[in-house]
C-alpha cells in the first residue's frame, strides 16, 4: 500500500509517493511519484489533485489518465 513519505535535506521539506515492495526478501521503498516541495503533506496532496483536475479540464482525459498511472504501482 502506497504512503507518503517525508524527506528534509538543507531545511527543505520534500514529499514522495512511496510503497514497500520486497527485494532479495527485504523490504525496500521504492517512490511511484514525487509530489514535491510543499509546507504540509496536506498542501502536497491538494496540490497534486489540482495538477490531476486540470490536466481533465484542460488537455481530456488522456493527460490525466497518464499523470494517474504514475501514481499506480508498476509492476
Amino acid at each position: 500500500m502506497p504512503f507518503i513519505r517525508t524527506k528534509i535535506v538543507k531545511g527543505q521539506t520534500y514529499y514522495y509517493l512511496v510503497e514497500g515492495v520486497r527485494v532479495d526478501g527485504k523490504v525496500r521503498q521504492r517512490v511511484i511519484a514525487y509530489l514535491g516541495e510543499f509546507e504540509t503533506v496536506r498542501s502536497a496532496l491538494a496540490y497534486w489533485t489540482a495538477q490531476v483536475k486540470g490536466a481533465e479540464d484542460a488537455a481530456g482525459r488522456k493527460h490525466a489518465r497518464e499523470m494517474v498511472a504514475k501514481l499506480k504501482p508498476h509492476k
